[in-house]
């Protein structure tokens, strides 16, 4: 089984991302060609959850589990994610294009986190280069202190090779249980067999940030990595199958 536990649905408003615009039938025909059982879907940054929740029931045809993309500044987050706590499983936060600095330490995020630790959702927190607002350095202290919530961290820690290569280093180096990694848009693999080396493959989680990774091409970065076959099965749906407890829109 394959789950890519990272791709985006619907049309953006970033101008870089303006072409890449992609619906669910459109997604279940891709899946396919890929050979991928699932994935984990998130609106883009226009962050339409109410069109996207719809979009699964109607139309998926895949194992598909809803992560609303929050913007916790938009007052109506507690009661979208109160109307429709049975269909999701997880919340995602991007604080760069949210444009929140300090991330998930940032106090307008508290709520939130105190939600997804009451309810057992996964954070997945965007990293990237921007330092001010998408540190991994936040996911960690958060996952400190809301320690009975589990952590996706994306991009392997962010969108470049040394935030990639010390981001597990400093996982290893606190102990957190409760910490994972989304390798979504990770074009180094050494990067990933050096977090291998680190944490172990229980650690890890295969996505592709379709539409501005194709999957495929994810898959082939997983199949060239220099590991067992049981790591790579962990990776490829094992891990994320696990903290995803079967909580899939239906």
């Amino acid at each position: 089984m394959i789950i890519d536990g990272h791709i985006h649905i619907g049309s953006w408003n970033y101008k870089y991302y303006s072409s890449l615009s992609v619906d669910i039938c459109q997604l279940n025909k891709l899946l396919d060609r890929c050979g991928i059982d699932g994935a984990v879907l998130v609106p883009t940054d226009r962050r339409e959850n109410h069109v996207l929740l719809n979009e699964i029931k109607r139309k998926g045809n895949k194992r598909y589990w809803f992560f609303p993309w929050i913007n916790p500044k938009e007052d109506d987050w507690r009661t979208f994610l109160g109307t429709h706590i049975k269909e999701i499983s997880g919340i995602k936060v991007h604080s760069s294009l949210d444009h929140i600095l300090g991330g998930i330490t940032n106090k307008i995020y508290m709520p939130l986190l105190e939600f997804a630790q009451k309810e057992g959702l996964l954070m997945y927190v965007h990293c990237g280069r921007w330092q001010e607002a998408a540190s991994y350095k936040f996911v960690l202290q958060m996952a400190r202190k809301y320690n009975k919530a589990n952590f996706i961290i994306a991009h392997l820690g962010g969108d470049h090779e040394e935030l990639k290569i010390q981001a597990p280093l400093e996982v290893k180096k606190s102990r957190l249980k409760n910490v994972f990694f989304d390798i979504s848009a990770t074009r180094e693999f050494w990067a990933i067999e050096s977090g291998l080396r680190l944490l172990g493959a229980d650690r890890f989680i295969f996505g592709s940030d379709y539409p501005v990774m194709h999957p495929q091409v994810a898959l082939e970065i997983i199949n060239v990595l220099d590991i067992p076959m049981k790591d790579k099965e962990f990776i490829l749906s094992g891990n994320l199958s696990r903290l995803l407890n079967n909580r899939k829109v239906t």
